[in-house]
């Protein structure tokens, strides 16, 4: 089954380049610039993986992580980063943040297709590890 990405980054050619890494490993990608996009596709769309830049235009990703975790529950999230440098603690506060939300990835930008391989392997075995067994008429998720 193909695995799915929904990236929100709001530049287009970062989009593209976070997109083509993906799709290079098999992954479905499906882009926006916005909270309220992602809202709106997570909610007409189920994904295996939201990839989200936390600082986009006025508004910082990890303010919204509680939404896109109701939405979806159980959906893998990364967050990635290259700083807001106009705050000398941006990039820290924002990976402290991110890993205090229980967020299962961080990326530091510029990442490179290694790092995005790294995720789809560990994807991979969440999938394996979500897997149905039937043992005496129960159902048991490991």
């Amino acid at each position: 089954m193909t695995k799915t990405v929904l990236i929100v980054e709001d530049s287009r050619v970062q989009a593209q380049a976070i997109g083509a890494m993906f799709q290079q490993l098999g992954f479905r990608t499906d882009s926006v610039a916005s909270h309220a996009e992602a809202l709106e596709k997570l909610r007409g769309d189920s994904f295996d993986l939201l990839l989200l830049d936390v600082f986009l235009a006025e508004d910082n990703s990890l303010d919204h992580l509680h939404e896109y975790k109701a939405l979806q529950p159980g959906l893998a999230i990364a967050v990635m980063t290259a700083g807001d440098f106009t705050e000398s603690d941006s990039v820290a506060e924002a990976i402290n943040r991110a890993r205090r939300s229980h967020v299962d990835y961080i990326l530091a930008k510029p990442f490179k297709l290694i790092d995005v391989e790294h995720i789809s392997k560990e994807l991979e075995s969440r999938q394996v590890d979500a897997m149905i067994s039937i043992e005496a008429n129960t159902v048991f998720l490991r």
